[in-house]
């Protein structure tokens, strides 16, 4: 079947996230494809787009965002939000409508009922840990069927669905551009690097407490996170209270997180659940000896213990400590880790990836 050349993709904003990074990467490859894309975000679209986006690229924030303060006001808020939803659907005559994220995909395929249509969904993360709430939960579980195909990005997650959903799941991973410049430096800042949005799933209390326990016998390093979020009040009183106060930065989002990548020489990550990190993927692609909790589905699909990388234990700072010590300890094993790792780039390379989505989009074809 011809694959449609008219798409309409669908995610709540463009924000700084992993979700927002891949959705942004396959717009704009399917731009210079040729293909009619249109963007829409349930943003007012007052703040420009973290990732960019090919000028081809038609944008559309549709101000959907808002909570209400009871069940009441959040049903007739959804309600309006599919109804207008429906309307930007219909006016961009899409040949197939894709969508990201759960509670993006429920109100999508609500809204794209009778308009005949093949709707993608893609589940960013992994549901059984993800919290969205009771509500949220049984819609994604009554409207998922709906869908003509779900994409995830590992075999862990597509089990967690019902086997009667089987056929129309599709693994597919998250591809990582390949970075700019050289791989990082032996000589780069004696730096531990996190990144992500500073929230509590991704576990950066821990990466504080095991970067604490180490920080007597390695003064010479310190530690950077990259990112914003309700956490950071919480975070920096942590960092006082653990006397790494002085050792610890938090300079904000970075546009270009390639470049504080490379300026370091060691990754963390210490997130409590992941659906496939990007940053990880990103970290490995410029050179860096990573370390990352084995979280029940993501990390472990992308590193090989040992190999291009460490796992640890999930949620267990004395464990993450452990790796830490003996990575900023020895040169000769980051080196190594480092080198091994950059194969990730063609593991999941945006061309092979990009295919993949491709494929499935040729499979569904246009509806009549």
């Amino acid at each position: 079947m011809a694959e449609p050349q008219r798409l309409t993709l669908v995610i709540s904003s463009l924000g700084m996230g992993g979700a927002e990074r891949v959705l942004s990467l396959l717009a704009n490859r399917w731009a210079d494809q040729g293909r009619s894309i249109v963007l829409l975000t349930f943003d007012d679209g007052s703040e420009a787009p973290f990732f960019e986006l090919r000028p081809s690229v038609d944008l559309r924030p549709l101000a959907l965002s808002g909570r209400s303060a009871h069940w009441a006001g959040s049903a007739l808020r959804n309600a309006d939000r599919i109804r207008r939803l429906r309307r930007a659907l219909a006016q961009s005559r899409p040949g197939a409508i894709i969508s990201f994220m759960d509670r993006v995909n429920v109100l999508t395929l609500l809204a794209s009922r009778r308009l005949h249509v093949p709707v993608v969904i893609s589940e960013r993360t992994d549901p059984a840990v993800h919290k969205v709430g009771r509500w949220w939960n049984a819609a994604r579980r009554w409207t998922y069927p709906l869908a003509d195909a779900i994409v995830v990005q590992t075999d862990s997650i597509k089990k967690r669905f019902r086997p009667s959903m089987a056929s129309k799941i599709h693994v597919i991973a998250n591809p990582v551009p390949a970075p700019p410049g050289s791989p990082t430096s032996h000589d780069a800042e004696k730096t531990i690097i996190g990144m992500g949005r500073l929230i509590e799933s991704k576990g950066f209390d821990l990466l504080l407490r095991a970067f604490a326990k180490i920080s007597a016998s390695r003064p010479e390093w310190r530690l950077e996170i990259i990112g914003e979020g309700p956490e950071r009040g919480r975070l920096e009183s942590l960092a006082q209270r653990l006397g790494v106060g002085e050792r610890v930065f938090l300079p904000g989002l970075s546009r270009i997180p390639t470049e504080r990548l490379r300026a370091a020489q060691v990754f963390a990550l210490s997130s409590h659940y992941e659906g496939f990190p990007n940053v990880l993927l990103e970290a490995m692609a410029c050179g860096l000896a990573v370390v990352s909790a084995d979280c029940p589905t993501g990390p472990r699909h992308i590193i090989h213990d040992g190999i291009d990388g460490l796992l640890v234990p999930t949620g267990d700072a004395e464990s993450l400590a452990v790796a830490l010590d003996r990575l900023t300890g020895d040169p000769a094993l980051r080196r190594a880790l480092g080198r091994e790792a950059l194969a990730v780039a063609g593991r999941f390379n945006l061309e092979e990836i990009g295919r993949r989505w491709d494929d499935l989009l040729a499979h569904l074809g246009e509806k009549p």
